[in-house]
């Protein structure tokens, strides 16, 4: 996996969860439910559900990835394969470390 596929990857886990988070928040506002009780459950159903519709919006709409944090879905490529980008095909380290023309990427 390339760094920005990674960074990628974290953006597109952690925006489902602070939306999540947030909609729990708000929820607690005026409910008289414990919320040690009702928001961690209420934070997983909404990020999941969240994430769900924001992924199958974006097959149709590549644009709503956007909602996610990041457009386009993170690729990660096999260990020994190689990765096709803009500046062309960039073999992949049996780490699954790709290595452009100085070197290993960090």
């Amino acid at each position: 996996m390339t760094p920005t596929a990674y960074g990628r990857s974290l953006i597109r886990t952690i925006v489902p969860i602070a939306v999540g988070a947030l909609v729990g928040w708000l929820a607690t506002r005026g409910v008289s439910i414990d919320a040690a009780t009702i928001i961690p459950t209420v934070d997983a159903v909404v990020a999941a559900v969240y994430y769900a519709v924001v992924r199958a919006a974006e097959q149709k709409w590549p644009k709503v990835g956007w909602m996610l944090g990041s457009p386009g879905a993170p690729t990660y490529a096999p260990a020994g394969g190689s990765v096709s980008t803009p500046a062309g095909t960039v073999p992949v380290a049996s780490e699954g470390i790709s290595e452009g023309p100085t070197g290993p990427a960090v």
